[in-house]
């Protein structure tokens, strides 16, 4: 939940929220067992507008969308637009104001030989707005 809209829903027990300084925070999943590669499902993602960023052989490319479903694989960075007007079936003539609107922003980290990629629902489950994360060893490379 993100000033008061959830953002995702049906969030596994093992998925965790690490609050940091000023509205940020760190979600992080604890793994059933010691692997190199591990896919973990990160909830149910709610009907709102996004952006996102992914690399496609050598080149960034944005893309924009209101499912999961729509989420190409390699996804680096998420940015969900959230207000009263991102809601689907809102038209744009209905919609508030800009000042009711914000963004919650997704990426996906590296750190110290790990590797992540947010993953579009078709490559892992039929739940059509499921959203999933990818771990993985720099060193690994298939998974």
């Amino acid at each position: 939940m993100v000033r008061g809209k959830v953002v995702l829903t049906g969030v596994p027990d093992n998925v965790v929220v690490s609050p940091a300084s000023s509205g940020a925070a760190f979600v992080g999943a604890k793994a059933p067992t010691s692997s190199s590669c591990h896919v973990i499902n990160l909830g149910i993602l709610e009907d709102y507008k996004f952006m996102c960023l992914f690399i496609a052989k050598i080149w960034w490319i944005a893309r924009v969308g209101r499912s999961a479903s729509e989420i190409p694989m390699e996804t680096q960075m998420l940015m969900l637009e959230v207000g009263e007007d991102s809601v689907l079936g809102v038209a744009e003539e209905e919609a508030p104001a800009m000042g009711q609107r914000f963004y919650v922003l997704m990426l996906a980290v590296l750190d110290e030989g790990l590797h992540s990629i947010l993953l579009p629902k078709w490559l892992v489950s039929s739940q059509e707005r499921a959203l999933f994360i990818l771990f993985h060893s720099v060193a690994l490379l298939k998974c």
